[in-house]
């Protein structure tokens, strides 16, 4: 567990910098929305788990309220904004830390 804990931890700082890198922080929705947790990058993971087992034609589906659609999970969980922002904002790597394309290797890296 401690492995995987690690694993999230560095999955919260590159996506928390990608954020702060790519994203305009003048946008007073996306202002509430920065931050990601640790919390947050768990829950993204077990709703995305979830959703591997109750499929559903769009991303909205899964907060729905409709009858036909309604899953409490989801809403319990998290907020479909929330959700949203960590999905747009989820990175695996520093992009100043890029390896060199021109170099012929590359593809194999």
């Amino acid at each position: 567990m401690l492995f995987c804990f690690e694993i999230i931890q560095l999955l919260v700082e590159e996506t928390n910098r990608y954020y702060h890198q790519h994203l305009d922080t003048q946008d007073e929705r996306r202002c509430a929305l920065l931050g990601i947790t640790v919390q947050d990058l768990c829950l993204f993971l077990a709703i995305n788990v979830q959703m591997g087992h109750d499929q559903r034609d769009m991303l909205n589906d899964y907060w729905s309220a409709l009858e036909q659609y309604c899953s409490a999970f989801n809403g319990n969980t998290t907020k479909r904004d929330r959700f949203c922002h960590v999905l747009r904002c989820l990175h695996f790597s520093d992009n100043k830390n890029e390896h060199d394309k021109t170099d012929g290797r590359y593809d194999r890296l």
